[in-house]
């Protein structure tokens, strides 16, 4: 493996994966974590995102929003409870689309295990949470204001309860206080939180691998083929 150029070819990827294919991400952040001593597996997958790209080149992100009737911020978050089987680390995972447009995503280990899908989850609305804040003050200074809240769809109903719900019971208290940060957002009127079946959540390929059609079904709801 000292001969095989991982490390490059791990960069490029990461390029793109951060600045045009969200949905590679996973993919990509999986492989990244093995830079320093990568292994012939590794490298396979490596290549095999590659191929992938290959033969999806004519997929691109459209921001020609002439055609958009409204220009209203929307998310979808999404967390896999203890995937990573070094750790027990859950993965975060949100996209926010602008029109029809996917402006930001995100796919990344969350810094602590989550006891339960419902707690993962709840992390993972809060980072959503944040990251929606930041774009909603990025366009009213670009003169696109959000008159009225970011909705963020999330498939886990005993998150959207548990944001919803200013008591701290038995069960949460141990959550670190950062992640009830999304209570506010909520109270204040700057986000919603919404319920979406599992089938319908573009956000899953970005906190696991999926199948071909799951694959297929975010590619054709973020990007245009050309």
């Amino acid at each position: 493996m000292a001969s095989v150029p991982y490390c490059s070819a791990v960069g490029s990827l990461l390029y793109l994966a951060i600045a045009t294919r969200p949905d590679i991400s996973n993919a990509v952040r999986e492989v990244s974590r093995f830079m320093h001593k990568p292994s012939r597996a590794h490298w396979q997958a490596c290549t095999r995102i590659f191929r992938y790209l290959n033969g999806t080149t004519n997929l691109n992100l459209n921001f020609d929003f002439s055609a958009t009737p409204s220009l209203d911020l929307f998310g979808y978050c999404d967390a896999d409870h203890a995937g990573n089987l070094d750790t027990r680390r859950s993965t975060t995972g949100y996209i926010f689309l602008l029109g029809a447009a996917a402006v930001s995503w995100c796919s990344r280990l969350q810094q602590s295990v989550a006891l339960s899908s419902t707690e993962a989850e709840y992390m993972a609305l809060t980072e959503a949470a944040n990251e929606a804040i930041f774009l909603r003050q990025l366009l009213k200074d670009i003169g696109i204001p959000q008159t009225a809240a970011t909705a963020i769809f999330e498939d886990n109903q005993g998150a959207i309860k548990l944001a919803y719900n200013p008591m701290h019971h038995r069960r949460t208290r141990h959550i670190d206080t950062k992640y009830h940060h999304i209570r506010h957002h909520i109270n204040h009127g700057t986000v919603r939180l919404e319920y979406i079946n599992t089938t319908k959540q573009l956000a899953d390929s970005l906190t696991k691998g999926v199948s071909g059609g799951v694959l297929r079904e975010l590619t054709a709801a973020i990007f245009t083929e050309g």
